[in-house]
């Protein structure tokens, strides 16, 4: 039986991929548009690609009871900070809620140690982290009311080194230095002065080199796969595409024959259908993953220097984002994780 679903936040990047995803979703039925700031408008104006597919064609304001009244599901592409409040609502008026936002994604203490207090704490024990990929979490999925996605940059990095912590193959007294470069679009759709096209053409900058609020959740993911302390060197780039996330990882490794260290990635990734370690000689692209929910890895042994470099390139607005949502929401259902996430639209934008 089809899931009715509504979509908060449909003007932005990542509310628009995931319409681009749900339009084509045998199992879900898009039941209403809202938004804040975009309230009354039309959907076409901001995504005519989006127009005469079968969506709703106007953005309502946020108001729970019309939302509890048309849907089973809400996904909240909503900015940090505004999802929280709404989805606490939201669960109360029985609606189940996949929130996009990094409201749910972290432990109470660690939140407030980076964004500051919450606006809704009582809903935190409710939240289940939506990295399918990570040990026992689809396990975790199964029945969830309140879906907590993943960063980009997270789910990036993560899915780049978790086998070789989950192996016990990083050296304990290493640092993992993650050097990553994002698309445009991982800003949000409101333009700043370091994202208007002056700034970013041409060139690549380095952004929030210290204290990005990403790094926590990287950290915190990696600790579930170990008992040792995790160090990590985060640092983000900013490049002139609109799509991808390009993530090149240096390990210490306590191992430096490769087949045993593509062996473990391979084991490891066993029964994930959007995850493909390359062979050997290939390199993940940003061209390729484009408008997909798929991750591309590769690992090289660099013995001399006691590494392993893995590089890992998927969509920060897809598997990133929206993408890997709706595969852990296909997952809460009991449905196959990659139902509806294969034959999509032309990527928004």
């Amino acid at each position: 039986m089809s899931q009715s679903i509504v979509v908060l936040g449909a003007s932005g990047y990542t509310g628009a991929e995931a319409l681009r995803i749900l339009v084509g979703h045998p199992d879900f039925s898009v039941t209403g548009l809202f938004g804040h700031r975009s309230a009354g408008q039309r959907l076409e104006d901001h995504w005519p690609q989006l127009a005469a597919v079968g969506l709703p064609s106007q953005i309502e304001a946020v108001d729970v009871d019309v939302i509890a009244n048309r849907a089973q599901w809400a996904l909240l592409a909503l900015p940090h900070g505004q999802s929280a409040s709404v989805a606490g609502a939201l669960l109360a008026a029985g609606v189940r809620v996949v929130d996009l936002s990094a409201d749910f994604r972290l432990d109470l203490a660690l939140y407030e140690q980076h964004y500051g207090p919450h606006p809704c704490p009582e809903h935190f024990t409710k939240a289940v982290y939506g990295l399918p990929e990570l040990p026992d979490c689809r396990e975790s999925l199964v029945g969830a009311s309140l879906i907590a996605g993943p960063g980009c940059y997270p789910t990036t990095v993560t899915l780049a080194v978790a086998p070789l912590f989950a192996a016990g193959m990083v050296a304990r007294t290493g640092v993992v230095i993650a050097d990553c470069k994002s698309g445009v679009t991982g800003a949000g759709i409101q333009a700043k002065p370091g994202s208007h096209y002056c700034a970013v053409a041409d060139t690549i900058q380095a952004y929030k080199v210290v204290g990005h609020r990403h790094q926590p959740e990287i950290v915190r993911n990696l600790t579930w796969l170990t008992d040792g302390d995790v160090r990590l060197r985060f640092t983000p780039h900013l490049l002139p595409v609109r799509r991808g996330i390009l993530a090149t990882c240096y390990v210490p490794i306590e191992i430096d024959e490769e087949a045993v260290i593509r062996e473990a990635v391979t084991a490891f990734y066993e029964g994930s259908p959007f995850v493909r370690l390359l062979p050997g000689g290939q390199q993940p692209s940003l061209a390729r993953v484009a408008g997909t929910n798929r991750v591309e890895l590769q690992v090289v042994a660099d013995p001399n220097n006691g590494l392993v470099v893995v590089t890992c390139a998927l969509d920060n607005l897809c598997k990133g984002s929206s993408g890997g949502a709706i595969q852990a929401l296909n997952l809460a259902l009991g449905l196959p994780e990659s139902r509806g996430l294969a034959g999509l639209l032309p990527a928004v934008p």
